[in-house]
Order: structure tokens, then sequence, then C-alpha cells
């Protein structure tokens, strides 16, 4: 069965908050299959790009638009947090690019470890690109 897919125009037709990319997105969110995903309790990671030290980088959803998702988690019930793959140093990153805890409404740890080394290895079958 295809999956459904959930688009916004970032058009503004008319001054109005209903047209706002912002309004949009939390509607979106609404009619999403996520509510039912999502369990009172459930601890959720919300996997984002943070940006990076170095280069300014500026690739990345936009905080505000985090914030949103955090509030939606929180209203099914779910304890959420941010997470990137990279260690202590994107930490840093997302806090400078705006992913602290008083604009996303939620934590932001390193997916893994603080030194980039918390990791598993696992075996997978039938994927022929992937070698150790």
């Amino acid at each position: 069965m295809p999956s459904k897919v959930l688009f916004a125009s970032a058009r503004l037709p008319q001054l109005g908050k209903e047209y706002s990319l912002t309004y949009k997105f939390r509607k979106a969110l609404e009619e999403s299959p996520l509510s039912g995903m999502v369990e009172r309790g459930n601890i959720v990671a919300v996997k984002v790009h943070v940006g990076d030290l170095e280069g300014g980088g500026y690739r990345f959803i936009r905080p505000l638009f985090v914030r949103i998702l955090v509030d939606y988690l929180k209203q099914l019930g779910a304890l959420p947090f941010i997470t990137d793959t990279w260690g202590l140093r994107h930490v840093y990153a997302g806090l400078q690019n705006g992913f602290g805890y008083e604009t996303v409404g939620a934590p932001l740890l390193p997916a893994n470890g603080i030194k980039e080394n918390f990791f598993y290895e696992v075996e997978l079958e039938n994927y022929y690109h992937l070698k150790r």
C-alpha cells in the first residue's frame, strides 16, 4: 500500500495565520498517522540535523518547526528529545544554531555518545553494499 504524502505549499495567497507554513505544518501533523503511533509515556527521539560549527552550516530545519513537532508530541503524552548522530561538538553546534531547550522545548542529546563512540554492530541480511 503506498504511503500517504502530506504537502503544504509555502506560498501565501493572502495574509492570515491559516496561510502560514507553521499553521499548515500543525495541520499536517494532525492529519498524519503520528497520533496512532505514539502512546502516552513513550520516549520519542526527534532526529534532526543541527548544523555544524566550522562551516557555518545553515541547511537544517528551522528550530520553530521542531518546536511545533515537540509540542504536538507532548500533547500526545510523549516525552520527546532532539538528537543528532554526532557527539558533543554537534550539541554545541545545535545550541549555537537555536536548538536549545528554551527554543525547541526538549533536550538535545547526542545519539552517538559525547565522544562519538557509542554504537553497536549488528548483522544485516540481504544488504550487499554494506561491509564491516
